[in-house]
């Protein structure tokens, strides 16, 4: 018994510490300008059958300390290491682990004079040895986010308020062990602590110096979205949110084309399981390759994105029975949406869903209650 409380408190020591090492990523070289910057936060994870544990992450980046209005800020990027404990690492050997791999979501708020912006930023973490012997231990965590460009001039700050792990721990074989890959939410703790990483002043753009006002070129906008998507196996609606950001290249007059990419994820929606079991899943829209699109200030505006759903978790009177990052539709999924020029923010659409594979025991069954076509998609898109 002492053994197992050991693994259930050095399996939530770890997951909080590995995920919040890769806690916000945006990948690429320091923008120019740039300045250091850096951050240290404690939160809490809870996780199903263990207790929470604090954990403690610094993260150091370069960021641009001023930037004027409509120019992009570059890609940026982050690396962050975290501690873990040697109780910790007793616990995992404790359950037979000797790695431990798997992917964080931040929550990022981009706090602009035109009102807020939020980000949800997927992490991959490194995969990373276990010692033999207890003893503290570091993980590392990449990721990527993308450029943002802002339209007034004001104070822009980066805000980091909250974290979702998916975390899989693995044997000298390589299997799950006992404890599988399971989902938690952490929480700043205590709260009310520092969640700003850096502020940038956007300064006023500098006028053309010549008469003759220059042809418009590309202009790259960044937009939350929120929304619900109906899936017509399931019989009901899940609720969505995540970002779109876009490049707007005009082609002739107040028309033209967009490429960009789309990033949604569910908090979850129901999903009868056989069809009369009463399970919830969650889901995540992961883009492949850009969206293409058009616009035109009298027809509205056109997106689609090819995009595979991720089916992170399906849960069963609150134990989880399947899913995971490898349960996913065999095929590329292509979500076509538009917005009429009267509506210029609400975009409506509708997609189809192939099979699923990788979601586990229950996999034919998740499949057959989630694939299919008609259905729908309505998300409203505000410009941040």
């Amino acid at each position: 018994m002492r053994k197992t409380a050991a693994g259930r408190e050095a399996m939530s020591g770890l997951a909080a510490a590995g995920a919040l090492a890769g806690l916000i990523t945006f990948i690429a070289p320091a923008p120019a300008g740039a300045v250091p910057v850096q951050l240290k936060q404690t939160y809490s994870c809870v996780f199903p059958l263990l207790e929470a544990d604090p954990v403690t992450v610094e993260i150091s980046t370069d960021m641009p300390a001023e930037i004027p209005v409509g120019t992009s800020t570059g890609a940026l990027r982050i690396h962050s290491v975290s501690t873990v404990s040697g109780r910790a690492a007793e616990g995992l050997t404790t359950v037979g682990g000797v790695t431990v791999e798997g992917t964080a979501s931040a929550a990022v708020t981009v706090r602009t004079p035109d009102g807020p912006l939020s980000l949800t930023v997927d992490n991959t973490l490194r995969k990373t040895r276990i010692p033999d012997t207890p003893a503290p231990f570091t993980v590392e965590a990449d990721g990527q986010a993308p450029p943002l460009s802002f339209g007034s001039p004001g104070s822009v700050a980066f805000e980091v308020t909250g974290l979702q792990l998916r975390l899989t721990p693995r044997d000298a074989q390589g299997n799950k062990t006992a404890i599988d890959t399971f989902e938690s939410v952490c929480t700043l703790d205590p709260p009310g602590q520092n969640t700003t990483l850096h502020t940038i002043k956007v300064v006023p753009a500098t006028p053309p110096t010549s008469p003759t006002s220059p042809t418009p070129g590309p202009t790259t906008l960044a937009h939350t979205a929120s929304g619900s998507t109906g899936i017509k196996a399931t019989g009901g609606n899940a609720p969505v949110q995540g970002s779109y950001t876009a490049t707007y290249t005009p082609q002739s007059g107040k028309e033209g084309s967009t490429r960009g990419e789309l990033h949604l994820t569910s908090t979850g929606g129901p999903l009868p399981l056989f069809g009369f079991l009463p399970a919830t899943a969650s889901y995540r829209f992961t883009p492949q390759g850009q969206s293409s699109g058009t616009y035109s200030d009298t027809r509205g505006e056109t997106l689609r994105q090819p995009t595979v759903l991720t089916v992170p978790q399906v849960t069963l009177f609150g134990l989880p029975v399947g899913g995971g990052d490898g349960c996913r539709t065999t095929a590329p999924v292509e979500l076509s949406l538009a917005a009429t020029a009267a509506e210029p923010r609400l975009f409506k659409g509708s997609y189809t869903l192939p099979p699923l594979t990788g979601c586990g025991f229950f996999n034919d069954a998740i499949s057959a209650a989630v694939g299919g076509p008609d259905n729908t998609m309505e998300l409203t898109m505000k410009q941040g």
